[in-house]
Formats: C-alpha cells, sequence, structure tokens
C-alpha cells in the first residue's frame, strides 16, 4: 500500500509518456518511458483492479507505450512483421506458447516477499 504521491505517479506516468512521445524522436520516447517507469516509480505500489493483473511499475510504462503507439503516433506501427521468415518466427512464438501453457502444472504464485 503506497501513499498518495506514489498512486499519483503511477496515474501521471501515461501522461508524462505522451509528453516524452511528442517532445522526443520515437526511438528516444520508447526508452525513456520504459526505463524512466522502471528508474522512477515506486516499487510496490499497484492499483489491483479486479479481473485484470495489478497495475504497477511494470505494467503501466509498457501499457502507456503500447496505447501511444497504436493510437496516438503519426506513422502507423505494423503489429505483423512483413518479412515472410519473420511471420514463421512470429506465428511459432504465439503458436508454441499454447502447448506449453496446457502441459504445464507448476503453480505460479505472485507476492512481495516479507522483509525485502
Amino acid at each position: 500500500m503506497g501513499n498518495p504521491l506514489a498512486y499519483l505517479m503511477l496515474l501521471a506516468w501515461p501522461v508524462i509518456c505522451l509528453v516524452l512521445f511528442r517532445k522526443l524522436k520515437v526511438e528516444r520516447a520508447l526508452i525513456w518511458s520504459i526505463l524512466g517507469g522502471y528508474l522512477f516509480l515506486p516499487p510496490l505500489t499497484e492499483f489491483d483492479l479486479p479481473l485484470i493483473p495489478s497495475l504497477d511499475k511494470v505494467t503501466i510504462p509498457n501499457l502507456a507505450v503500447l496505447m501511444i503507439a497504436l493510437f496516438a503516433l503519426k506513422e502507423k506501427i505494423r503489429l505483423w512483421p512483413q518479412a515472410r521468415t519473420a511471420q514463421l518466427l512470429t506465428a511459432g512464438l504465439i503458436l508454441c506458447a499454447i502447448p506449453t501453457t496446457l502441459t504445464n502444472t507448476d503453480a505460479l504464485v505472485f507476492e512481495v516477499m516479507p522483509n525485502t
């Protein structure tokens, strides 16, 4: 549980990312949006909404950059590659995750370790 300033930083980060994308080149804005979020956002503060993963210092910068890249940039980003080899590798990466997930029986527990 964070303090109000920590929650304010989490809420303000997408706006900061948008300002970075408006002022810098796309490559630099992308790097600074993600790395800046890892460096400056509070580590234990998160928005834990029902039915979605918690929004914390890792997810908020990544989702902000994704939304800006999809909806706010002048040049459109292609989500599917043009080269045939890249298409095959991307399809393989996506399709190989399905049998891996279905055959994995290990439990995955997300928690903050005490005294860390």
